[in-house]
């Protein structure tokens, strides 16, 4: 991923793209498999990702009639003959008429292509990408511990045909999913929906040429002056890919579908957009989704959506009312017990991100913004350093705190 330092910040911009990169449920499927203190390999990863979606499981009588509609509607007809009575596990999920989208199972053969070629080990390297796992060991951040507290706690937990499909994502799960990926990937969907917000429908193509768009403001502007290092980097990657859809020819897959995916299906996982046709990659607002992107590309910047607009747009899905007074430390007593280890200290930014994802799940709690919550804790730590205490991070800033468990019973 390209996150070049410059003087406006960093560059929020994903290089990574892969038309696997649809359902966000699978990146938790990964979180499931991996922990914050075991490390392992990608290989080792992939390969227990792939045997956990590919497991054969029973296809039970209440779920006949909607696993014959998605093997219809996505051609797998080879895959599955009529009358079947097992399946692959994540076919079985994909088929839940609940889901927004019945696309993107993982196909292809790990073991003659090897798990560097095959599209299985593009979910955890996904997952990288999205900050929610290290690319060093494979170990969960508080990132990728947050999601998985979110949805049910399923860390190291297998998921059986029975339970709670993991392809579907509470509100809580859409809120911490578009933070990341405004959070790596912002600067693009920006422009990007920008441009798409003028139109009613579009399909996945479209997506692409839009992205190539946004990619191509991006030079002109933030990459304008880009000689050296990370900058310039950037500004090459993002030659190649425009160069790669500019060559493309209408018609079939390509890099138009490859750009788009990540910067679409997703948004269906999410709730802000939706396909008028299940069967087909062809888009629409929802209405909060059009809310949530009319306010994003409003916002002065990325970090400001994120720090101070987010909950606000949230609300507008769920009604609940942003506070209007300063959050408590008991705003984060919870999500604190659940997220420290060690000596006790906690990101600052996952600390609040997790508070709100936990109040959005409770319609009568009140809402904060992140960036309230940070100050929050900075004014408690400068009042009484005793219990609530700050440290700073690799860059300098204030990134992590830690607060005595007395401070909560004040």
């Amino acid at each position: 991923m390209v996150s070049a330092r410059h003087s406006g910040g960093s560059l929020r911009w994903v290089d990574y793209a892969r038309r696997s990169m649809q359902r966000l449920g699978f990146v938790k499927w990964v979180l499931s498999l991996a922990s914050t203190s075991r490390t392992q390999t990608l290989e080792s990863l992939t390969r227990g990702f792939f045997a956990s979606v590919t497991k054969a499981v029973p296809v039970g009588p209440e779920r006949c009639d909607a696993f014959d509609a998605y093997t219809r509607q996505q051609q797998l007809h080879r895959r599955y003959h009529d009358g079947v009575t097992s399946a692959e596990l994540q076919d079985v999920f994909l088929s839940d008429p609940m889901l927004p989208s019945h696309s993107g199972a993982i196909t292809g053969e790990l073991e003659r292509k090897g798990y560097r070629h095959a599209v299985y080990v593009e979910i955890p390297t996904w997952a990288t990408r999205l900050r929610l796992l290290r690319q060093q060991n494979y170990t969960l951040t508080e990132r990728g511990r947050v999601l998985l507290l979110v949805g049910e706690g399923l860390s190291g937990k297998p998921f059986e045909a029975n339970e709670n499909n993991p392809l579907y994502l509470n509100v809580s799960e859409r809120y911490a999913s578009l933070f990341c990926l405004l959070d790596v990937d912002g600067d693009l969907l920006t422009p990007m929906y920008r441009r798409l917000l003028e139109v009613r429908t579009f399909t996945r193509a479209a997506a692409g040429e839009m992205a190539a768009e946004a990619l191509a403001e991006l030079r002109s502007t933030r990459l304008k002056n880009a000689s050296v290092g990370p900058l310039q980097q950037a500004r090459l990657k993002i030659d190649r890919t425009i160069a790669a859809v500019q060559k493309a020819s209408h018609g079939g897959m390509g890099p138009r579908e490859s750009i788009a995916t990540p910067r679409t299906e997703p948004l269906v996982d999410c709730g802000v957009l939706y396909k008028p046709h299940p069967d087909k990659y062809e888009y629409s607002f929802s209405d909060w989704g059009k809310t949530f992107f009319t306010a994003l590309v409003s916002a002065p910047s990325v970090d400001e959506f994120l720090e101070s607009h987010l909950s606000l747009a949230m609300s507008s899905l769920t009604g609940q009312k942003l506070s209007s007074e300063a959050p408590t430390l008991q705003t984060i007593a919870i999500p604190y017990a659940q997220l420290r280890a060690g000596l006790g200290y906690v990101s600052l930014r996952e600390l609040a991100l997790a508070a709100i994802a936990l109040s959005l799940a409770s319609p009568g709690e009140p809402l904060f913004e992140i960036g309230s919550i940070e100050q929050a804790l900075k004014k408690a730590a400068s009042q009484d350093n005793r219990y609530v205490r700050l440290a700073l991070g690799r860059t300098g800033g204030i990134a992590q705190v830690r607060v005595d468990q007395r401070a909560f019973k004040q």
